[in-house]
């Protein structure tokens, strides 16, 4: 495949700066408040701070599924790889093949257990590369017996995430319909999974409340990611299956706001492990992107669901992008290099996480400085080299401000073939091998 740009930016502009009602707010604007891990904000919000050891986070991730529906309001019919479709299926792989870009040869069926595992073992991979060993991620897959098959909600996908906006209903009053049904699934998913309690996957967790944190076997602060059958909303390019699921992060925020309607005891979702679990922040990933004549993976969305668990904000105005595409947290990065090449984070974001340090340019003290392309410094580092090279130049303004000056080459190389992506083998795992040293 050759990556191409995009045109999915403009929809998802169109799409976060509509309302500016809650629901839009909390679906959008959302990163964890449980400080999984050491970040700035246990300095002060300085940056300038040593990382003192490095994180490890468990993703425990569930393939859930709706009950099947005939819409047209949906991609799919709500099972995973629209299986069972019917002529739904027939209608909609016809429009799929209607000419060469419509045949969806990356990220395509099946969608079993192995094509998820893949997708963790990449995003794993691409956090092992840009922090620099300092944030490892374990990752569990669950379904619901040996063979697979996923968990089912008792709901159909329309019913979670109704169509576009009703005539004489404000934007407030849509997304307000449209997040109440996100969290109606949330809610559904995880009871769903929780459903047997000695055979749940939740049977070996147990919650900490020193921390508000639900911890593994080993101890290992866990975290909770549901992959459900389904398209992204976000490439509905032909506006034609507005009942597609949005990619959001779940806060606690959000279940105090839905707590009601969703006869919640608590401002989240209460489960049984070795103790009773308290389960508040949610990751949700489509099972594809393609739709539309759009070739495109969700390893972008999944990198950034997973930047919000660790707790980094969103870099982007209310008028759409802030710091630039080439960060993980501007708006509409996770799509670049067609969702299939998530940006490193930007200098910022690094420094933040501390996995970068900048060195300080002193004030009124004339030097010259050299700032390495991040990625090779990156290369360097994923080889077992050390580095003590610069990639992140902090030149202080004042006590409060700061500019950060970093280095970044889409393709040092040159290598004119270096974005081709020839296996569609995905047994083979090609999705995990995508070409890390790529610094989009």
């Amino acid at each position: 495949m050759r990556i191409k740009g995009s045109l999915i930016h403009f929809f998802l502009i169109l799409l976060v700066t509509a309302s500016a009602g809650f629901a839009q707010k909390a679906l959008f604007r959302t990163s964890s408040q449980k400080r999984l891990v050491e970040t700035a904000r246990d300095h002060r919000w300085s940056i300038n701070f040593h990382k003192s050891k490095p994180d490890t986070i468990h993703i425990m991730a569930f393939m859930v599924e709706f009950e099947p529906d005939t819409l047209y309001l949906t991609t799919g019919n709500g099972r995973f790889g629209m299986r069972d479709g019917g002529e739904k299926e027939r209608d909609e792989l016809r429009w799929y093949s209607s000419s060469n870009d419509t045949v969806y040869k990356f990220d395509d069926h099946p969608h079993d257990s192995l094509y998820f595992v893949n997708q963790l073992e990449t995003v794993a991979k691409y956090y092992r590369k840009v922090s620099r060993g300092k944030l490892i991620l374990k990752y569990s897959l669950y379904s619901t017996d040996p063979e697979g098959r996923p968990y089912t909600v008792p709901q159909s996908l329309p019913k979670y995430s109704p169509g576009g906006k009703k005539k004489g209903e404000t934007l407030d009053q849509y997304y307000e319909r449209k997040s109440t049904g996100l969290l109606r699934f949330s809610r559904d998913a995880i009871l769903e999974v929780s459903k047997t309690p000695e055979k749940s996957p939740f049977s070996s967790l147990s919650f900490d409340p020193s921390d508000s944190t639900i911890r593994d076997e080993s101890g290992l602060k866990t975290v909770f990611l549901v992959f459900h059958a389904g398209a992204t909303y976000f490439t509905d390019a032909r506006v034609d299956s507005e009942a597609d699921m949005y990619d959001v992060f779940i806060t606690s925020d959000y279940f105090k706001y839905y707590r009601d309607s969703l006869e919640l005891a608590q401002n989240g979702i209460v489960v049984q492990g070795k103790n009773s679990l308290f389960i508040d922040e949610l990751m949700i990933c489509s099972e594809t992107a393609n739709q539309d004549s759009i070739n495109c993976g969700i390893q972008g969305i999944l990198v950034s669901q997973i930047a919000r668990q660790m707790g980094i904000p969103d870099l982007w105005a209310s008028s759409g992008s802030g710091v630039g595409g080439f960060c993980i947290m501007d708006i509409g990065a996770d799509f670049n290099g067609n969702g299939f090449i998530p940006p490193y984070p930007s200098a910022w974001v690094r420094a933040f996480m501390g996995w970068d340090e900048p060195k300080v340019a002193p004030v009124g003290v004339a030097r010259s400085y050299s700032v390495k392309a991040l990625s090779s410094v990156l290369d360097k580092v994923a080889s077992g080299q050390q580095s003590n090279d610069t990639t992140i130049l902090m030149v202080p303004i004042n006590n409060h401000e700061y500019y950060l000056i970093e280095n970044r080459q889409r393709n040092l190389s040159g290598n004119k073939d270096l974005f081709k992506y020839d296996t569609t083998d995905h047994r083979r795992n090609p999705i995990a091998a995508y070409p890390f040293h790529v610094n989009l």
